[in-house]
């Protein structure tokens, strides 16, 4: 009995090890993702100050962890009757199809406000982004679900309270960029196996047509060759026809 219960607990000891270096591989693959801001423009009144595509950061990475951190240059506050109270905007866009709520045909522009921000910062949490809003308006706040597979780009810009320009941009707790999962058309996938399906197969006539250029080089050389023998009073190669005609004459 004493066995079988020092057994277990050693189970136990192990399960628990596995479990904490498992949490602990899962932990050390996440990581934040600083942004090149430097094409960033100084803007107002609702225009963008940058944006990035799905290429240059994928919004699948993001995890329930991640928050969108900005730094910015307020180079003019505005008083306006239309404050948001806030100076910088975050908008997660798409023209992929998407089913978030508040799309237009599958195309949407959902504005986020920030939930901590100052004179030179702002943070946009996960909650932040994925929690939908309508407002009385009739417009709306926030991305509205998980899934940002058909995110197409995130923008930056000002709101009518300020002038401003973007200096950092950093998406932190990030999954890595191998796990990134955005959605693919299916017809440019379709297209792109099509154009390299073409592309090995002129690779294959190419290689073909190269070495039936070689084999004939070759074949040429060998039969020239066998036209001649090598006359060892001259040491060279002649006609084969010239040795036996100076033979017949000796």
């Amino acid at each position: 009995m004493k066995k079988i219960v020092t057994g277990f607990a050693a189970a136990l000891m192990s399960l628990s090890m596995m479990l904490t270096n498992f949490t602990a591989v899962a932990a050390s693959d996440v990581s934040d993702v600083e942004i090149d801001c430097s094409g960033a423009k100084e803007v107002k009144s609702w225009n963008t100050s940058m944006s990035i595509s799905s290429d240059e950061f994928d919004a699948t990475r993001l995890t329930e962890d991640s928050v969108l951190k900005i730094e910015y240059e307020i180079t003019e506050k505005i008083e306006n009757d239309y404050s948001t109270g806030y100076p910088v905007e975050c908008i997660f866009q798409s023209w992929e199809g998407t089913d978030a709520p508040g799309n237009e045909d599958g195309n949407i522009w959902a504005k986020i406000a920030p939930s901590k921000f100052d004179d030179t910062s702002a943070e946009y949490t996960y909650k932040d982004i994925t929690t939908y809003v309508e407002l009385d308006d009739g417009s709306f706040m926030g991305y509205g679900t998980t899934d940002f597979s058909r995110v197409s780009c995130i923008l930056f810009g000002a709101t009518a309270d300020a002038s401003i320009i973007i200096k950092k941009a950093t998406f932190t707790n990030c999954l890595p960029e191998s796990e990134g999962k955005h959605w693919v058309d299916p017809e440019t996938v379709k297209k792109e196996k099509e154009q390299e399906k073409k592309s090995n197969m002129k690779l294959v006539i190419g290689i073909g047509v190269g070495i039936l250029i070689a084999a004939a080089a070759v074949f040429f050389l060998l039969s020239h060759k066998s036209k001649k023998a090598f006359d060892v009073t001259t040491g060279q190669y002649v006609d084969k026809k010239k040795i036996k005609r100076k033979k017949y004459l000796e």
